[in-house]
């Protein structure tokens, strides 16, 4: 099973306490990376949240944001402080009558006098478990989406497979009949040149040809290498650190195929090749 590091996921929740979204993002790194942004008042559940990431996702830059609001669209039940209230009215009151001022009373001053009108503050411990409900769904949507994304980076892995063995039988089939062709034009060349060259020399020199152009082995490691990238793509938990060395080896082989290359045609079936595993690279830097 493959897992994408490139995935995003939202979810919403509304309540009678108000509305709240989290967000979770990532991209490609070379670690797990979990940067966390929280209103102030829930900071305390970051550890929670680290632990949960950790348990579903190894590798990657992980943004998870918080949206909170209180109260979405509704209005805030308000409470009076009666008493302070009371007391305030009683005291104005008394005021008036050693002011002996004749001016009506006006209850609307009293909404000036601070911490008369109580307004419900929601603790964030009360909706904690709310919160991380929804957390754990959002996850579970974001694990989705990278199984997804790991899914089609599995299809487009498997035709450039396809693509690369077709591409090293081409050329194991064809090899013979390259070296033949390339055998025959040095021969012409040498005896054009006979006169100058001993029979020894000759001999040294088809021999020398031979091993600059043998390129057997390193059709047969690039078959191997594949081989072992095959069965590891279809494991139920596939590394992306894994994937991109034996990338690395294919393409050191490929190298030295492109280098020995003799004639056109073979030059065109390397280049091809380190093509396809450049490609596969690009798709492997997303795999966890």
């Amino acid at each position: 099973m493959i897992n994408s590091m490139t995935a995003f996921a939202k979810k919403e929740k509304h309540a009678e306490w108000g509305q709240a979204a989290w967000e979770i993002r990532s991209v490609n790194h070379r670690y797990l990376d979990i940067i966390l942004s929280l209103p102030d008042n829930f900071s305390h559940l970051e550890p929670l949240i680290r632990k949960q990431m950790q348990k579903n996702v190894h590798r990657g830059r992980v943004d998870i944001k918080l949206h909170y609001k209180p109260y979405p669209n509704k209005a805030i039940p308000i409470t009076i402080d009666k008493p302070l209230a009371q007391s305030l009215i009683n005291a104005y009151k008394e005021i008036a009558q050693l002011s002996q001022s004749k001016r009506a009373f006006n209850p609307g001053e009293l909404l000036r006098w601070p911490h008369l009108l109580q307004f419900p503050e929601l603790q964030p411990h009360e909706i904690q478990t709310e919160l991380m409900a929804l957390l754990t769904d959002t996850l579970n949507n974001f694990c989705n989406v990278r199984q997804t994304e790991g899914h089609a980076i599995f299809g487009v892995l498997n035709r450039r497979i396809l693509k690369l063995i077709h591409c090293i039988k081409y050329i194991q089939t064809q090899l013979p009949q390259l070296l033949n062709r390339q055998r025959e034009k040095i021969s012409a060349r040498l005896q054009e040149i006979k006169a100058s060259l001993d029979a020894n020399r000759l001999e040294q020199e088809m021999l020398l040809f031979a091993q600059k152009t043998d390129v057997a082995e390193e059709l047969d490691r690039l078959t191997i290498h594949l081989t072992e990238f095959k069965n590891l793509l279809i494991k139920n938990q596939v590394h992306g650190k894994q994937l991109d060395f034996l990338l690395q080896e294919l393409n050191r082989e490929a190298n030295t195929l492109a280098a020995k290359s003799f004639n056109a045609e073979l030059t065109l079936s390397a280049v091809n090749i380190k093509v396809l595993i450049e490609e596969m690279r690009e798709q492997v830097q997303n795999i966890e």
